[in-house]
């Protein structure tokens, strides 16, 4: 586990300051919220982005089928009976 993860987990789950994580790891208060501050841009850069928004669950049970494309998905979306 990287240094600047430790930090953010000692910051946001147990609510440490800035200035006693920045003297545990030896760092001034500015290095301690840079550190936060980088982990949360590597977790955001984590989170799966799509072109066309979010990908949706076609059946509803939390499953995410690879074979449905974005045009099946808007297909579906606008699918009507008088399609048939």
């Amino acid at each position: 586990m990287t240094t600047d993860r430790q930090i953010y987990i000692k910051r946001v789950y147990e609510g440490r300051t800035y200035r006693s994580l920045g003297e545990e790891y030896g760092l001034s208060e500015q290095g301690a919220y840079q550190a936060v501050m980088r982990e949360k841009r590597r977790q955001r850069k984590l989170v799966p982005t799509y072109p066309d928004g979010q990908v949706q669950d076609p059946d509803g049970i939390g499953e995410f089928e690879d074979e449905w494309t974005v045009e099946e998905m808007y297909k579906n979306m606008f699918d009507t009976v008088f399609d048939s």
